[in-house]
């Protein structure tokens, strides 16, 4: 009986054993789960500012393109002063950004200069210098606008509609002479 009263508590032993090892075991899992819980967050957080980050960086993107769109077009001209305050506060932005920028939003940072450098680089390539022209002749003058508009109404007053035009100025002649559509010559005095 001794044998049986020996396997027994031998098996009680492996038992108690067996469980102590098991209760070790779930109570590493739970805890490696917690930890794995906490990168998973971690993770979630950080993947959330990326994306926050991006949708920023994609809305001032398509602001940048419209800009450029809207400066590409002949008839709008930005001046120099109206220019300042924009990349002033730009700039105060990516000051203000760069104080709390973090490893995730460092890439965003750098994606965005590099946007901008492009449309920068299109902006300058698209746009022309304003320019004015001005016409002196014995202590006269008359710039290119003012000549235009009597120009036009010379064409007004004929009844031409103009989709061509080209002016001759002639100061000597105290004239200027143009060609409207190919096909119809006029003159008007300069001063």
């Amino acid at each position: 009986m001794r044998g049986k009263g020996k396997s027994g508590a031998t098996t009680a032993a492996k038992e108690n054993a067996v469980n102590t090892v098991a209760k070790k075991a779930e109570s590493t899992i739970e805890a490696v789960a917690e930890k794995a819980k906490e990168a998973v967050k971690k993770v979630e957080v950080k993947e959330e500012a990326v994306k926050e980050t991006l949708a920023e960086t994609k809305a001032e993107v398509k602001a940048e393109m419209k800009a450029v769109e809207k400066a590409a077009e002949p008839a709008t001209a930005v001046t120099a002063a109206e220019a300042a305050p924009a990349k002033k506060t730009a700039a105060r932005k990516t000051a203000a950004k760069k104080t709390e920028t973090k490893p995730a939003e460092k890439k965003a940072a750098a994606v965005k200069k590099t946007v901008k450098k492009a449309v920068t680089r299109k902006t300058a390539a698209k746009s022309e210098p304003s320019t004015e022209v001005f016409i002196q002749y014995h202590g006269k003058q008359i710039d290119e606008k003012a000549l235009l508009e009597r120009v036009m109404q010379d064409c007004g007053e004929d009844k031409i509609s103009v989709e061509d035009l080209k002016l001759y100025v002639k100061p000597e002649d105290n004239a200027c002479y143009y060609v409207a559509n190919g096909n119809v010559a006029g003159k008007v005095d300069l001063y």
